[in-house]
């Protein structure tokens, strides 16, 4: 008998992998037991951290309106975009307050067209946040230009740095969560009651 039920165990675990505690969280979305990339942030997408109050400039302001934008703005990216809305380029903060020792200079002469760097990277929202991450370090920026799928010239929104590294920390915490919780159901298949908390116990 026991012979039995060692060769049936076998089998069972061959044909499905899962237990009858992880079946449960598998048939709601989560499995446990699922090879994970190691890399949180190659999961998620732009889509989901984007900041559609994007901070839009139009080509013809003036420096002086530009300097006024940076006082009050929390952004440290200013999108630069044209009469039909068409995104040109950006504006970092950065390099406003490298200007301000000619402000008297430039005040009359400049408007944001000449301010903007045209070759700064853009995202889309079906991106994943790695790389995201990887073009803000490489520009060296902290927020970059969210555009369409179909139109590069086209600003959704913005995505900022922060929200990258607090969305990877997340992500991070919900693995070491799911980690846990998967070694006590594996404890739990082998005959042991582990503690949960909150007065949980997963027993055999």
């Amino acid at each position: 008998l026991m012979t039995s039920c060692v060769i049936a165990t076998l089998v069972a675990s061959t044909l499905r992998r899962d237990s009858i505690y992880t079946r449960a969280l598998v048939e709601r979305g989560v499995d446990l037991l699922a090879e994970k990339d190691p890399n949180v942030l190659r999961a998620l997408r732009v889509a989901d951290l984007v900041d559609r109050a994007a901070e839009r400039v139009p080509a013809d302001a003036s420096f002086q309106d530009v300097l006024d934008l940076m006082v009050r703005s929390p952004h440290s990216e200013f999108f630069v975009v044209d009469a039909s809305g068409a995104l040109r380029g950006a504006i970092s903060v950065a390099h406003l307050r490298r200007l301000l020792f000619e402000e008297e200079a430039l005040r009359h002469v400049v408007v944001a067209a000449d301010l903007l760097e045209a070759d700064r990277p853009t995202v889309r929202e079906s991106d994943d946040l790695d790389a995201a991450l990887q073009l803000m370090s490489s520009a060296g920026v902290a927020e970059l230009a969210v555009v369409a799928e179909d139109d590069p010239t086209r600003l959704i929104g913005a995505l900022h740095e922060r929200d990258v590294l607090e969305a990877y920390h997340r992500a991070m915490l919900e693995r070491d969560l799911a980690g846990g919780l998967s070694s006590r159901v594996g404890l739990a298949d082998r005959g042991g009651a582990m503690e949960l908390g909150g007065g949980f116990v997963l027993a055999e």
